[in-house]
């Protein structure tokens, strides 16, 4: 797309603009014919239902989106073209161009989606426990920073006990995810947490999309090296 034609003006509209979709919705207005002196795209969040009048439009670089790529969980990288319409990301985009990100040195990932089964999954009496694995329900089970998750008794079913239960939002054993829930060392995070609070998990413990998961994927860089520096004021600030 980005060949062929020349973004204009990216408008994103959050989760308010209709009220039966939750999903966030973008407009972008695009021009037929694509030029290399095309002006710098315009972008912009909308903050209310009232409408376009008095937002703020600020400017996106095309170099921003020409040089991003993602990660994968082997470290291969893939280039692709990702609108970032809020100016502190475009600015922290400039800032951080050249230096390591943390998708290049470790696997992030979050719990299993489990769209409206979750009672389905997880139980703390399960009927016949070689079906089901060790787990942490709740983002609450981090009790605070580097502190100790403790099992709180729950159960979720092994992913392939699960194959009758897909349906649209659920989404359990991806290979990504997999990855790190196995891994015998894992990073895990509150993920409604306004800040982030992490600690070590050693027990391999499975858990639902409320919580986060990281793994190094460089062998010169310790979890707990990433662990402090996810926990610290420095991300805070």
């Amino acid at each position: 797309m980005l060949d062929e034609w020349q973004i204009d003006e990216i408008l994103d509209f959050g989760e308010c603009l209709f009220p039966e979709v939750a999903n966030p919705i973008c407009l972008v207005r695009a021009t037929k014919g694509f030029s290399e002196c095309a002006p710098p795209i315009l972008v912009a969040e909308i903050e209310d239902e009232t409408g376009l009048e008095g937002t703020e439009r600020h400017t996106l670089p095309m170099d921003i989106l020409r040089d991003d790529y993602i990660v994968n969980s082997s470290g291969e990288r893939s280039e692709v073209a990702r609108f970032f319409v809020s100016p502190h990301i475009i600015a922290l985009k400039r800032r951080i161009k050249g230096h390591p990100v943390l998708n290049e040195v470790a696997v992030v990932c979050d719990g299993i989606q489990t769209a409206n089964i979750l009672d389905e999954l997880f139980t703390q009496m399960p009927e016949r426990q070689e079906r089901y694995l060790k787990a942490l329900r709740r983002g609450e089970s981090i009790p605070g920073r580097f502190g100790f998750a403790e099992w709180e008794g729950w159960w979720v079913l092994k992913p392939e006990f699960t194959r009758h239960l897909k349906r649209p939002g659920f989404n359990y054993d991806s290979p990504r995810r997999m990855q790190c829930f196995t891994s015998d060392r894992k990073i895990i995070l509150r993920q409604t947490e306004p800040t982030i609070v992490a600690t070590i998990d050693e027990a391999k413990f499975l858990f639902p999309n409320s919580i986060f998961q990281i793994i190094v994927t460089k062998k010169l860089l310790s979890l707990e090296f990433l662990l402090s520096l996810l926990n610290s004021k420095f991300m805070r600030s």
